[in-house]
């Protein structure tokens, strides 16, 4: 007969099985690896693109409302100063272009525009953070999505209200081609542009004020938009993660003026500047060109209309509403007050507006913000500054433990945390008017306790290959929270057998020494399942002092200088000290320079005076700030003179003279009685009158 063996494998697993399993569990994670760096990244994007959107909405909006943009922001600025997120000065030319201080840095545009006055020149181009501060925004706003502070870069003429012209951009936008040409209509015409340095962060500041990465050298796509060298020229082409020259990851936004104005400024017209229609010949502007021929078209002007014969007109009315509700006769401004014309309101009242064709008197102006808006201010014409009213007013939410909390009336900015059930919480932030839910809560509506276990964990150095041990923790209600696992460790675990044992390590060697340590340490068994650990003990050490120099290095010459100091110094074992430093070479060289600021007028003055100093040289001092001749334009800031005004309705009238003449000066605030003349030795006399 023939007998059969039946063979069998004890427990475990071959070489070839186990390369099977991480095969295939790589096949696995590889994809969903993939797709969670797909969703980090796309996280990121709209994260900034949300900001930058934010910020070109708040520029615009800036704009429309100021007549200007905002001035830089510092780069540089810690969170916290006072310039941090505010505006820099645009008019001071302190910093020349190519340069840069302070975190702001200037260059010039490659265009050339001409000015109001007939003269040509280069923009400036100012180059920093975005203000958030002037737009109203909070600083979050002002982060790209990698958490880099976003780059703000704009005409400086365009940043002035009295030399705004949407004509005179200077910033520059080009393409990624080898020999690069300009994407924008006319080169140079950028109003401003916002960047975002990407996830390489070349060129970028912390939120900290701080550089991330040095800006890439002049041979890469990159450079444009973070190099302090050049002119006014940045870059926008498709994205690119290739590992050389061609890498670009910066995200560019930027406006510049497309459309053509129907209306240009010709300098020398009859009789000085005018206003000519360009579009003329195309029908754009109605013209009265012949003297049976009507007016058909509406030219809409935005500012003062002039007129230097005069302007001739049977009624005014708005924009859309040619009814008798809605214009108003010439007659009201300029007619005879005998007739019913004039803008002329009794005595005592004020002028506000007009209405219906009637000018519109009250007895007292109270100025207030629109509905839904709150006074932060008063401006410099004296009316008072309103913005959005961004307090958040008492709110009741509901739960995911279905229960009713209630939310607080808070400032801006201000967070709450709410609780729920057992340990449930969330956390909610005040922004512009709205509570809104920084995250979908942590905790437990219901808390049952609990038990778990991590078994086969190693015993570690000092017990014997293969000890295990296992560890446990509890869960603690009502709190939610967790105990410590135990035991802590294999030290003292009842499963794992103690051996004596020994570690060494390798020492660095002392400042300005050379040479190796290296030291041992012993764990001794103090029972079946516990041991210590010994000190450690030098078994060699060849560390020696050696003499040596440092340098030479290069610092900067002191302020109001060019060149560079160049030092060295030695160490000394003997003396284990560095000497001071010894001047090797200086090639500094006084420079002259000037600077301007922008000064505040006396107390009881408004208005602004514009100062320079000089670096003179060779005392390599600055002069005292002197006054810059005419760029004075303080004004005594007039009293506030109260009279007497009488109230509404009718007085009595009397031979006798009571309280004060109506119309006669008095102290604010007062009130009695006043009178005026009713003629023939009779007077009218009021009470209730006012001081105001």
């Amino acid at each position: 007969m023939f007998g059969f063996t039946k063979t069998s494998k004890s427990g475990g697993y071959t070489l070839i099985e186990l390369a099977v399993v991480m095969i295939v569990v790589g096949l696995i994670i590889t994809p969903l690896m993939t797709l969670y760096n797909n969703n980090k990244k796309k996280e990121i994007l709209d994260t900034q693109t949300v900001h930058m959107n934010e910020v070109l909405r708040t520029l615009g909006e800036y704009r429309v409302m100021y007549g200007h943009y905002p001035c830089p922001a510092s780069l540089t600025a810690a969170p916290g100063t006072a310039e941090y997120g505010h505006e820099s000065d645009c008019t001071d030319t302190s910093i020349a272009p190519g340069g840069c201080a302070g975190g702001l840095c200037v260059k010039n545009s490659v265009r050339t525009v001409t000015l109001v006055d007939g003269s040509t020149i280069n923009p400036r181009v100012r180059i920093g953070a975005v203000p958030f501060r002037a737009l109203g925004l909070d600083d979050t706003s002002s982060y790209d999505g990698y958490s880099a502070r976003m780059v703000y870069a704009v005409t400086e003429i365009l940043t002035d209200k009295a030399s705004f012209n949407a004509a005179a951009g200077g910033v520059d936008i080009v393409d990624g081609q080898a020999v690069a040409k300009t994407i924008l209509p006319v080169a140079g015409s950028g109003h401003f542009v916002l960047i975002s340095m990407g996830p390489n962060k070349a060129g970028a500041y912390s939120r900290d004020g701080v550089l991330q990465n040095d800006c890439p050298g002049n041979t890469t796509l990159e450079n444009l938009n973070c190099s302090t060298d050049g002119d006014a020229i940045f870059r926008a082409t498709a994205y690119s993660e290739a590992n050389n020259e061609n890498h670009f990851d910066d995200t560019v936004q930027y406006f510049a003026r497309t459309d053509v104005s129907p209306w240009e400024l010709v300098p020398d017209g009859p009789g000085g500047p005018m206003i000519h229609a360009t579009l003329l010949a195309t029908g754009g502007v109605g013209v009265k060109v012949a003297a049976d021929s009507n007016f058909t078209e509406a030219v809409i002007i935005q500012g003062d209309a002039r007129a230097r014969d005069g302007a001739k007109a049977q009624s005014y009315c708005v924009d859309g509403n040619i009814t008798a509700s809605g214009c108003m006769s010439p007659t009201l401004i300029a007619g005879d007050p005998a007739m019913g014309g004039g803008m002329v309101c009794p005595i005592g009242q004020y002028m506000v507006g007009v209405r219906n064709g009637q000018v519109e008197c009250v007895d007292e102006i109270v100025q207030k913000c629109p509905a839904g808006e709150v006074m932060t201010g008063v401006n410099a014409d004296r009316t008072i500054k309103c913005e959005k009213d961004k307090t958040c007013q008492s709110e009741t939410v509901t739960t995911i433990c279905n229960e009713e909390k209630t939310l607080p009336k808070a400032s801006n900015g201000a967070t709450y945390t709410i609780y729920s059930g057992a340990n449930y919480s969330r956390k909610y932030t005040c922004k512009d008017g709205s509570w809104i839910p920084n995250n979908a809560g942590t905790g437990e509506c219901t808390c049952q306790t609990a038990t778990e276990t991590r078994e086969n964990r190693a015993c570690g150095t000092g017990f014997e290959t293969g000890n295990t041990y296992t560890q446990t923790r509890n869960k603690i209600c009502p709190a939610g929270t967790w105990t410590s696992w135990s035991p802590s460790s294999g030290n003292g675990a009842a499963t794992c057998t103690c051996v004596n044992t020994s570690q060494r390590r390798t020492v660095s060697c002392p400042a300005n020494y050379t040479g190796t340590h290296i030291q041992e340490r012993s764990w001794t068994c103090t029972g079946a399942n516990t041991g210590q650990w010994g000190s450690w003990a030098t078994v060699s050490n060849t560390c020696a002092c050696e003499d040596k120099t440092e340098g030479p290095t290069g610092i900067s010459c002191p302020s109001g200088y060019t060149g560079s100091i160049q030092r060295k110094r030695t160490f000394s074992c003997a003396s284990n000290s560095w000497s001071a430093w010894e001047e090797v070479s200086n090639t500094c060289v006084c420079k002259p320079a000037a600077e301007t600021k922008t000064g505040a007028c006396p107390a009881g003055y408004e208005g602004s005076v514009k100062l320079t100093r000089s670096f003179l040289c060779p005392s390599a001092t600055w002069s005292d700030w002197t006054e810059v001749p005419g760029s004075n334009t303080c004004t005594l800031i007039p009293p506030v003179v109260c009279t007497w005004v009488a109230p509404p309705g009718g007085g009595v009238t009397e031979s006798t003279r009571r309280g004060s003449t109506v119309g006669a000066t008095c102290d604010c605030g007062g009130s009695g009685s006043c009178n005026r003349s009713a003629g023939g030795g009779m007077y009218t006399n009021y009470s209730g009158c006012n001081c105001k």
